[in-house]
Formats: C-alpha cells, structure tokens, sequence
C-alpha cells in the first residue's frame, strides 16, 4: 500500500514537472509587423490546386456514372442481384465520399492560406 502511495506521489510529480510549462517572451511589436513574403512556393501551390480541382472533378464524374451503373443493374437485377448490388454500392459511396471531402478539404485549406 505504501509503495502504491509512493508510486502515486511520484506520477503526480511527473506529470506536474513535464506540464510545467515556462513562457519566455520579450515585447514584440504588432503594429509594425511585417512578414516576408514567401519565395519559390507560388508555381507548385499553383500546380497542386489545378490538380486537386482535376481529381475532384474526375472522381465526381466517376462516383456519378458508377452509381448510375449500380443503379440501374439493381433496378433491373432479381433478388439476390439486388442484395449484391447494395453491398456493391456501400464501399462504393463511402469511398466517393471519401475521395470529395478528402479533394474538398485541402482545396479549402488551399484557398484559405493563398
């Protein structure tokens, strides 16, 4: 019981040592700041949103066209094609979804920091 104390007491220790945290800042001046402006970046940033915007726009076109596709087998399919069809179409959504918001999201990011 005491060695469990002691091994308490010192975690506690621990973690208080390691969340210290101390801030040693001078005075800056924020009415005068301004940042350099960045170099060499601006073809490739460029390059990667004409890229992004391609894929996006190819995997929408994809993801429509396929769903289209199991669509219409799942309309035209007897019962136990139908059952396949949804297990088909399942992974297929999600990794559509997957493909725009992942597209979607770092041409937002793209578009704030530009």
């Amino acid at each position: 019981m005491k060695l469990k104390r002691v091994g308490v007491i010192l975690i506690i220790m621990l973690i208080t040592v390691i969340m210290n945290s101390n801030v040693l800042g001078t005075d800056f001046d924020y009415q005068n700041y301004q940042p350099a402006p960045q170099q060499g970046y601006g073809e490739v940033v460029d390059w990667a949103g004409s890229f992004l915007g391609i894929l996006r726009n190819v995997g929408v076109i994809v993801g429509v066209v396929g769903i289209a596709i199991i669509g219409i087998k799942y309309m035209l399919g007897s019962v136990e094609q139908k059952a396949q069809y949804k297990q088909t179409l399942i992974p297929f959504a999600i990794g559509i979804l997957m493909l725009v918001a992942g597209t979607v999201l770092v041409s937002v990011i793209y578009e704030v920091f530009a």
